[in-house]
C-alpha cells in the first residue's frame, strides 16, 4: 500500500513581507497538509536561530507555547516574526529528545 506525503509551503511575496517592521529568526520550514507536523527545512547561516541551536529537520511542537498542529503555516509564521529583539519560544522534538529555545528575533 502506497502513503503519501502532503506537504505545502508558502510563500510570501516580497511586497507582502516588507509590509510591517516585523522581522523572522532565519528559517525556512514546512508543514504536512494532513498531520498538521512542521519541521524546519533550513536555518540561514548567521541567523539568531542558528546562534540558539536550531537545525534543519527539527520539528517544531510549539511556538510561544502554541501547538503547530492547530495553526495554518501563515498563522505560525505570524506567531515567529515579531518585533526586533523580542524573544521567541521554540518546543523542538529533535530525534526523542525534547528542547525548549529561545530565539532573539533579528
Amino acid at each position: 500500500m502506497k502513503k503519501w506525503l502532503f506537504l505545502f509551503t508558502l510563500f510570501l511575496p516580497f511586497s507582502l513581507l516588507a509590509q510591517d517592521d516585523n522581522v523572522g529568526v532565519g528559517i525556512e520550514i514546512e508543514q504536512d497538509a494532513m498531520s498538521g507536523q512542521v519541521m524546519i527545512t533550513k536555518v540561514l547561516e548567521g541567523s539568531t536561530a542558528e546562534k540558539a541551536g536550531l537545525i534543519a529537520n527539527d520539528e517544531i511542537l510549539s511556538v510561544d507555547e502554541q501547538a503547530v498542529e492547530e495553526l495554518e503555516l501563515d498563522e505560525l509564521i505570524g506567531i515567529i516574526k515579531g518585533k526586533p529583539g523580542t524573544k521567541v519560544w521554540f518546543w523542538i522534538l529533535r530525534g526523542d529528545e525534547e528542547v525548549y529555545i529561545p530565539v532573539i528575533r533579528q
